[in-house]
């Protein structure tokens, strides 16, 4: 969030910064997995579904954005993600799902587990949500790509 609003004040916003982003975002959060997954053998399989979902549903829906001609992945027909992609409810979402992540790593050591139980209760509704918007992501973004490949598969016949 940081980055986007120095580059934005900074007037130094661009399409490659955007994608960078959503790249670090993707693979600092697959770390973050990667590294619970030692710590939690027993959760390999969900962790390792999250990422997949993170990774999926941004990929194909910034793909469907660039397929629709869009000006932002943030711009949205869905009424979800027209919410979702609000900058506050956007940054509570992200913040609460990597506030998440993290209070599961500090629920790992002893001397922070108390306090991080707190925050694993009190973050997850928002990790939830997060993970809901992912998957309404996911699924209108390949709608999305299947409707344009319909039409390209109509022209071509039509050419043909």
């Amino acid at each position: 969030a940081a980055d986007g609003l120095a580059a934005r004040l900074l007037g130094q916003s661009s399409t490659f910064g955007a994608v960078l982003d959503m790249v670090t975002d993707r693979a600092s959060t697959t770390c973050l997995c990667i590294i619970l997954g030692s710590l939690y053998p027993h959760l390999g399989a969900v962790l390792c579904a999250l990422v997949t979902l993170d990774m999926f549903s941004h990929w194909y829906h910034m793909y469907a954005s660039l397929k629709l001609g869009l000006g932002s992945h943030k711009e949205c027909e869905n009424a979800l993600l027209r919410f979702y992609y609000k900058k506050p409810v956007l940054f509570v979402a992200c913040a609460g799902t990597e506030f998440w992540y993290v209070a599961m790593y500090a629920a790992h050591f002893a001397d922070a587990a108390d306090y991080a139980g707190l925050v694993l209760r009190a973050t997850l509704p928002i990790m939830l949500f997060k993970q809901v918007c992912n998957a309404v992501q996911l699924g209108v973004a390949m709608r999305i790509i299947l409707e344009y490949d319909e039409q390209e598969r109509q022209k071509a016949e039509k050419a043909a």
